[in-house]
This record gives structure tokens, C-alpha cells and sequence, in this order.
């Protein structure tokens, strides 16, 4: 007998060749659309859309991507856009204005602070789904891209601060007399810092680490370093992993006893992002002025104002005879590994909205609902809403039936402060420094913030981590994790039901 029933098209992801400038990264490299075409899924390459990253149009072809010539072709066919950056208008093509309504788009958008952009995506109807918003969940580590990003930034850092700086890490006994090792002082036991100060280590340095967390001090001590303790009157650990807020006093103490360590330092590596906001001042200017001549501070909160006081983002600068560096986009320096990391990121994410080769979308998965930024025309990210002064959504009454309790939406919502890789505090004047981690061994990435948290049982809120780039560790990206079929089960649309059971409180996702 004949099956009349019509064969679906198999879902296609679009991927287009970034064009920031700066950005040498790639959504997907040849080994992931291997992966993906295995399973059914149909992919578009933009011709040179890995290049940069030293991932070839040939490599792409074998693993079974269609490379085709220009980026029209790409949004004018693909169900799924996948990027790194937010789409924006560039001289040779408007990807904003390509995207079409019903699309699905996959990138990092910083919602927080992009409110132009969330606005334009719900006006043009775009299915957005924003990177940097991965809930905080063991089930989610394979999917953290902050961290996987902020784990390269980290040791990227130190290798900049190590070419920057006028002398040797390693202690080295030579005939000609003793080399003493290089000091780093590294700022927030978060990913990005815990890299820091693993890599400055194996570099041979004396590294010294700070955190408001006294919690940390073990993780910064397995690492070699050694843990700087100051004396604030009190333990500014609060409850969830948070730091308390900081009085006056107490942030002139943390400024006066990181000015006495970066005395000391050759290199200061600072962590410490707040979301949204400006970043901590940790390191001001009378204290780089009291530094040795000669010495390094490399600021990765740069793009958000800096750590350091005389900062210049985007730009190397030399006051007091200390050389300041702010890079953007750190984990862009190193594409290879930063794309081949953000590609199973994506991989592991778009297994949860794909099925047998189709677009399935269950809004009652929290890490699909903690993600999703704009659906069907309406902004859905609570905090994102809450930044842009809209009014919270009402959650839906079937949401308590949908697997997903509604006790466990409210707690992932409690959370108000976020990273792209730190924690964000009620204001940066008073915020102590606490980079943020990823990952349940490296330390509760929520703790660059200064401010005292809402109640709360659990942080599964995306925004309550470190620095924009702050990731998971290598082994905690390979896991598979593709046996969901029970979560997405009876899917009967390409969109499941409404993620609003997210916005019932102010928060980063369920």
C-alpha cells in the first residue's frame, strides 16, 4: 500500500558569516554539523563564515553542510539562524531587516542591556532565544556558553598580561644570579578568574587570589594560589551564594586593601561584570599609581566601564608607568577553540528543540523557557521585561500541571542580579568584588555582586554568574545529553505553550 501521508522538510539551520568587527568566531564548525546532519537536520553554511576560526568551506561540505554564496540565501531558507553575536546592520547586508517573522534565532543577545534590539525582534515577530540567558543547571552546563567563553578568557588574560609584562613568570636560577617569579594578583574566584589563576600558576607565577566568598579559598588554594583575606568587619557572603550589599565603609576598606595588593603585583587580572550596570571600581586610580613601574593590569570588564579606574575599553593605555589593557571580546582571539566550544553549546541546545529532524519547541522545558527571550510577539524574558519597565506577564494556570512546578519557576525568578559572567548589584559604587563560576566545583557563579538577593532556595537564573564570558570547564561540554524524548513528548506544534510561567516574578528564567 502506498503511504499518501506528505513528507515533512526537514528543519534548516542557517548559519551566516559574522560580521562585527572583531569577531572571528563561528556558530558551528565542521564536527557539530556532522553531528547535526546525522540526525537529520539540513545545514546552511555562508561561504567563509568559518575562515577566520581556520574552519574551511570543504570541511563543511564533507560534514554534509550546503555552503552557499551569500547571506540572503541563508536567512531567505533557514528555519533556525544560529549566530554568535546579535544581529545588527552592517555596510554589505541588514541582518536584522533579513530575519523573517516565525524565525528562529540563536545567538548571544544581552537582552539586559539591549533593549533596542529585544524591541525590534518582537516587532518583526522573531523567535528569539538568547545564549547568555542559560539557566544555571546541572542539566544546562553543556549548554553554558558564558562559561565556555569565560573560561577562555581567563587564560587568554594571562597570556596577555604575560606578553605586556617586562619580565619572566617562573622563578629561574641561571649563572648569571636567581630570577624571582612574577606576582599576580588575580580579582573574583569566578570562571574566568579560576582560569586566571590556574594558568598565571602553571606559568610559574606567585598567584594570589581575592573574593568576598571566604568559601573560595579552597578552590583558589587547589589551584596553587594563595588566598587574600580583608578585613571588611564582617563575612559579606550572603544566603544563596550571594555577597551582601557593602556598606560605604566597607567598599573603601576593599579599595584600600586591593590598592596594598596591587602594591605588591606585577600583573592584576580583574573579573568582576555586573550585567547591565557599570562595573565595580575595585582598582583606582591613586592605586595604580602606587604600583611598581613596569607592572600590568589586564581589566576584562573593559566593555562595561572596567574594574580599574583608568580603564579605556577597547584600548591599551600606560598611566603611572603601568600598562592598562581592556580588551573586547577576548574569547574572539582565540576562535579555533572558542567556536568549536559555542558550537556544542548550540549543539545541545537545539537538541531540545528539534525532534526527528523537525522543529519542536516545548516552552514546559525550563531551559528552553529560561532562554527564550522574545515568542510570538512578546517579550518573555522576566528580567529582560522588568530592565525594560513592562509590566510582569501573568502566568498560566496549566503551567502547575506542565511538569515543571510553578514553586520552582518563582525561585529561578527571585534572582534580579546577572553576568555575562557577574553578578550584577544594586550599584556599582558600593559592589565587592566576587567573579562568579559555572560550574558546582569551581564555586557559585553568582558571587560578583554585591547585593543582597531576594529569598531564594536555588539559583537557576542565567544572570546570577560571572563575566559575559564565563563557562564550564572542558569535560562539562561533552556530555550528550540528548535522551529528552520524555520531556518532549505529544509536542503537537512547532511552538509548545508560552513560556510565561517565567515572569510571575522578576528573573532571569526557570
Amino acid at each position: 500500500m502506498t503511504d499518501t501521508r506528505q513528507e515533512r522538510t526537514p528543519v534548516i539551520l542557517g548559519v551566516p558569516r559574522e560580521r562585527a568587527e572583531g569577531e572571528a568566531r563561528v556558530a558551528l564548525v565542521p564536527d557539530v554539523v556532522k553531528r547535526l546532519t546525522a540526525e537529520g537536520v539540513t545545514v546552511l553554511i555562508e561561504s567563509d563564515a568559518g575562515r577566520e576560526a581556520a574552519f574551511l568551506d570543504d570541511a563543511y561540505v564533507a560534514a554534509g553542510a550546503e555552503v552557499v554564496a551569500s547571506p540572503d540565501e541563508v536567512y531567505a531558507r533557514a528555519d533556525v539562524i544560529l549566530k554568535v553575536g546579535a544581529p545588527a546592520s552592517h555596510d554589505d547586508f541588514d541582518e536584522l531587516a533579513a530575519l523573517k517573522p516565525g524565525q528562529v534565532l540563536i545567538a548571544f543577545l544581552a537582552p539586559l542591556t539591549r533593549h533596542d534590539l529585544v524591541e525590534q525582534l518582537r516587532r518583526q515577530r522573531v523567535e528569539a532565544f538568547s545564549m547568555d540567558a542559560i539557566p544555571r543547571t546541572t542539566r544546562a552546563q553543556s549548554m553554558d556558553a558564558l562559561s565556555s567563553q569565560s573560561n577562555l578568557a581567563g587564560y587568554k588574560s594571562v597570556i596577555m598580561a604575560a606578553d605586556a609584562l617586562g619580565k619572566i613568570f617562573p622563578l629561574m636560577m641561571t649563572a648569571a644570579g636567581t630570577i624571582t617569579p612574577a606576582r599576580v594578583l588575580v580579582l573574583g574566584a569566578g570562571v574566568a578568574g579560576l582560569q586566571a589563576i590556574g594558568t598565571a600558576r602553571r606559568l610559574g607565577a606567585v598567584v594570589y587570589g581575592y573574593d568576598v566568598r571566604a568559601v573560595v579559598k579552597e578552590q583558589v588554594e587547589s589551584l596553587g594560589g594563595r588566598f587574600v583575606e580583608l578585613d571588611l568587619g564582617e563575612d559579606l557572603a550572603g544566603s544563596g551564594g550571594y555577597a551582601k550589599q557593602a556598606s560605604e565603609d566597607q567598599t573603601r576598606l576593599q579599595q584600600e586593601g586591593l590598592a596594598k595588593e596591587a602594591s605588591q603585583a606585577d600583573v592584576v587580572i580583574s573579573t568582576a561584570l555586573i550585567p547591565g550596570r557599570p562595573a565595580p571600581l575595585l582598582i583606582t586610580a591613586d592605586a595604580v599609581r602606587a604600583m611598581k613601574p613596569g607592572s600590568v593590569i589586564v581589566d576584562l570588564a573593559g566593555e562595561m566601564g572596567g574594574n580599574c579606574e583608568l580603564s579605556q575599553p577597547g584600548q591599551t593605555v600606560v598611566e603611572h608607568d603601568v600598562t592598562i589593557m581592556a580588551p573586547l571580546n577576548i574569547p574572539g582571539l582565540v576562535p579555533v577553540h572558542a567556536s568549536q566550544v559555542y558550537a556544542k553549546n548550540i549543539q545541545n541546545f537545539v537538541d531540545l528543540i528539534i525532534r526527528d529532524g523537525q522543529l519542536a519547541v516545548n516552552f514546559n522545558d525550563d531551559i528552553v523557557a529560561g532562554t527564550a527571550i522574545v515568542h510570538d510577539g512578546e517579550i518573555v524574558h522576566g528580567l529582560t521585561r522588568q530592565l525594560m519597565g513592562l509590566p510582569p506577564l501573568e502566568p498560566e494556570p496549566e503551567i502547575a500541571q506542565s511538569g515543571v512546578s510553578s514553586d520552582a519557576a518563582e525561585t529561578a525568578d527571585d534572582s534580579i542580579d546577572q553576568d555575562e559572567g557577574v553578578n550584577a548589584s544594586a550599584g556599582s559604587d558600593d559592589a565587592v568584588v566576587s567573579s562568579t563560576t559555572a560550574s558546582d566545583q569551581l564555586g557559585d557563579p553568582d558571587d560578583d555582586l554585591d547585593v543582597e538577593p531576594p529569598p531564594q532556595e536555588n539559583r537557576s537564573s542565567p544572570w546570577d554568574r560571572e563575566s559575559d564570558l564565563l563557562p564550564v570547564e572542558a569535560e562539562e561540554i561533552e556530555p550528550d545529553a540528548r535522551d529528552r524524548s520524555t520531556e518532549r513528548d505529544n509536542e503537537p506544534d512547532r511552538f509548545g505553550p508560552p513560556p510565561t510561567r517565567r515572569n510571575s516574578e522578576p528573573g532571569g528564567g526557570a
